[in-house]
């Protein structure tokens, strides 16, 4: 790279951008505990058939289905919030511009009026994904 050298990348975000997101979110931070409670939950039928105390069969049923019934809440949730930030949002406060140059400290960020300076020091990590960063 030479030393003038700037890349600039534009974003636009939209509501399918922000539920890719989501379940990225979901993919890699719940996924392994849903995979390790429902394995918890499989060994606790299996000990409660084999104690054949049927009636405890039927808590730990609904407690399953009552967690199931949390996450699907909690995305039903967050897209009408999405939706309602959406609805306030002008088409320029959706086109997210980012230049970011070799020799600076950091990363511009241009949102329709707003601008912001990201310092290198206050990032700590980037998760590159297929569908964002």
């Amino acid at each position: 790279m030479n030393s003038n050298e700037v890349l600039h990348l534009d974003f636009e975000i939209t509501e399918t951008s922000l539920r890719r997101i989501f379940f990225d979110d979901i993919r890699d931070k719940f996924l392994p505990m849903i995979q390790g409670a429902i394995a918890f939950t499989l060994f606790g039928v299996f000990f409660i058939v084999a104690l054949g105390d049927y009636y405890l069969l039927f808590i730990v049923g609904g407690m399953y289905i009552l967690s199931f019934g949390t996450l699907a809440f909690t995305y039903l949730n967050f897209i009408k919030n999405a939706r309602k930030m959406f609805a306030k949002m002008n088409d320029a406060q959706k086109n997210i511009h980012f230049i970011i140059q070799e020799n600076s400290d950091g990363i511009e960020i241009i949102s329709g009026k707003d601008f912001s300076h990201l310092a290198w020091d206050s990032i700590h990590k980037i998760a590159e994904k297929e569908n964002s960063f």
